[in-house]
């Protein structure tokens, strides 16, 4: 979960670099570079970019009592199926869960696979998924390097509001959901005469 640093610049997409907080999927690379504190980029939320610098004085605040913030032992299991889906939400699913699995360099190319897909055929994903989610960081433990002169209604200077975003992004992660996720795509050619209703409880019986 990242919460948002209030940021406002007109060369970002004003709706996702200030909203309060988003809840996103991070995996590949970007994983290893992800710490209690650091700034993501929310201006595409299905890529979150990492920031070069840190806006806060330690990497991985603690608690305010100082103790090191625990990950909790208590898993939890959820199966969910994506039915029924429009061509984007299809392809929103499958490049947030599935993007590295299908090589899409772009949503637009994985919204061009789920027309293509759904023109022939029935499609059902299940993603099946166990977590955990730490302690988030307490808005008191939070020592910043300098005061965010960005945030101030002061700075109208949209270059100063694009170099803050582009030194330590637009949110910081509050909390890490820690886990895995799996995603499965089934598809089914279309029965003789239209669209069939075998495969979504053919395809959920596999996960029950």
């Amino acid at each position: 979960m990242t919460h948002g640093l209030d940021n406002s610049s007109h060369a970002y997409d004003m709706y996702n670099i200030t909203k309060p907080e988003h809840v996103v999927s991070i995996s590949g690379d970007v994983v290893s570079n992800i710490a209690l504190g650091t700034g993501l980029d929310m201006d595409d939320p299905l890529k979150p970019m990492p920031a070069p610098l840190s806006p806060f004085l330690v990497g991985q605040p603690t608690v305010v009592d100082g103790s090191p913030i625990d990950i909790p032992s208590i898993l939890s299991s959820q199966t969910s199926f994506i039915e029924d889906a429009s061509d984007y939400e299809l392809a929103t699913t499958l490049y947030a869960n599935m993007g590295a699995s299908f090589g899409f360099a772009s949503l637009s190319a994985a919204c061009s696979y789920s027309r293509t897909v759904q023109q022939k055929s029935d499609a059902i994903v299940a993603l099946i998924s166990q977590t955990t989610t730490g302690e988030p960081i307490p808005v008191s433990s939070i020592n910043w390097r300098a005061p965010p002169n960005a945030e101030s209604d002061a700075v109208q200077d949209s270059d100063r509001l694009a170099q803050f975003i582009e030194d330590y992004r637009s949110h910081y992660v509050q909390a890490i959901t820690y886990g895995y996720r799996i995603a499965v795509l089934g598809t089914i050619r279309f029965q003789k005469g239209g669209r069939g209703s075998v495969l979504p409880s053919s395809f959920q019986g596999f996960f029950w």
